[in-house]
């Protein structure tokens, strides 16, 4: 069991860690921060059990502790995923004010705020009561454990799933998941090893669809990664037909409100980007210095593009809509100076992902680029990038699985 304490207060620290230490809950397993900065920072890289939050807490070193920051943390746990969020969290205070101050955020989300006494340990069976619910029911939830070593997933059947369907993987015949999803599975190697793989593709565009497909996959299949593979526009200047990118950051480019202000309608972007697992960012970084690789690849197509074909590690957006019109892509070019790709279903996948249960999947979207989402879109180099897509997520796979099997979900 993993549990945060985020308390300013060494005095109340110390006792926490004591009753903890009581209930055998070893001081490694156990991480303190001091501030709202420190605790966001620790819940990014890691996933807890517990968080014991301290309700008056400093937002940086040196500020004067308040709840706004506490119930700013609460929000942002519960509405977004820009955070890994703890399966408990417990409000911690010694101050009747902050208790009534900060009580209806805490219960509100089913939360509770438990009251500290420095004279007397009335505090402590509360505490005990949840690491004991949280100890049991991690023994039954342990007993959860990957079935799946792959899924992938494409929004369209032809040309995405096609392009999946031609990796040299044994695949099997179509076989039906429940009522309307079918899927197919097969085997590949890494290392001397054979992996399982199962793909399957949604029954239309967009990031709903994705999102579904997305869960219902994992439910069944339980999988190690979840993959998209697939078509996407690319910004002009930042990509070439068929170049492949690998998605870091993916967000839904239309989340936000619209307003109209003293100089006319407006938009203020709320994006809540998911970026990529760091061990899969560095094996695609020594991936893509692989040029012979990817010219072997483009080699291999009957009539491909004149460009040079790379794989790309960079930000994608995700929208509800076809996009052929440059005046919508340059606004949503202003949402990251830095925009590789657009498409309408990769936050949709990794959003699902992110949210799963234990054990929960490592997710990335590997796309390449069959237009520039302006008058000029058309079919033409559909096949050639999902071709693109599916062997660079065939490669990788191929080099790295035996490497990052246990990862996974890390």
């Amino acid at each position: 069991m993993k549990i945060l304490i985020a308390d300013d207060n060494n005095d109340k620290v110390n006792k926490l860690l004591e009753a903890l230490h009581s209930m055998n809950i070893a001081r490694d397993d156990v991480t303190v921060t001091f501030t709202i900065f420190d605790t966001k920072k620790a819940l990014r890289e890691d996933l807890f059990d517990l968080l014991i939050l301290d309700v008056l807490i400093p937002v940086r070193a040196g500020d004067t502790p308040t709840e706004a920051g506490t119930i700013d943390l609460l929000t942002e746990l519960s509405s977004r995923n820009s955070l890994k969020k703890p399966r408990q969290i417990i409000g911690f205070t010694a101050f009747d004010s902050a208790l009534q101050a900060a009580g209806p955020s805490f219960a509100g989300k089913t939360w509770t705020v438990v009251k500290f006494s420095h004279e007397s340990d009335s505090w402590k069976p509360q505490i005990e009561a949840c690491v004991r619910y949280l100890q049991e029911s991690a023994s039954q939830v342990s007993a959860r454990s990957y079935k799946t070593d792959l899924c992938l997933i494409t929004a369209l059947a032809d040309p995405e799933y096609e392009a999946l369907m031609r990796l040299p993987w044994n695949w099997g015949v179509s076989e039906p998941l429940d009522d309307n999803t079918f899927v197919r599975r097969g085997r590949f190697t890494s290392g001397g090893n054979t992996y399982s793989v199962t793909a399957a593709h949604a029954t239309r565009m967009g990031m709903v669809a994705a999102a579904l497909l997305t869960s219902k996959l994992i439910e069944h299949e339980v999988p190690r990664f979840v993959v998209m593979g697939g078509i996407c526009a690319g910004i002009k200047g930042k990509a070439n037909l068929g170049d492949v990118i690998v998605a870091d950051p993916a967000w839904d480019w239309q989340s936000g409100k619209h307003f109209v202000g003293e100089e006319g309608p407006g938009f203020a972007i709320a994006p809540d980007p998911i970026g990529l697992s760091s061990f899969v960012r560095a094996r695609f970084d020594q991936m893509r210095a692989k040029t012979e690789l990817f010219r072997d690849v483009r080699s291999r197509w009957p009539s491909p593009p004149d460009t040079e074909l790379k794989l790309r590690i960079g930000p994608m957006a995700s929208g509800s809509s076809v996009l052929a019109d440059p005046a919508v892509v340059t606004p949503i070019v202003g949402q990251h100076r830095n925009l590789t790709a657009v498409e309408m279903e990769a936050y949709g996948v990794v959003a699902a992902a992110s949210s799963a249960s234990h054990p929960r999947p490592t997710a990335f979207i590997s796309k390449a680029v069959c237009d520039f989402a302006d008058n000029q879109k058309n079919d033409a180099h559909q096949a050639y990038a999902a071709y693109c897509s599916a062997q660079t997520i065939r490669f990788f796979f191929e080099e790295a699985m035996s490497e990052i099997v246990s990862l996974a979900g890390t």
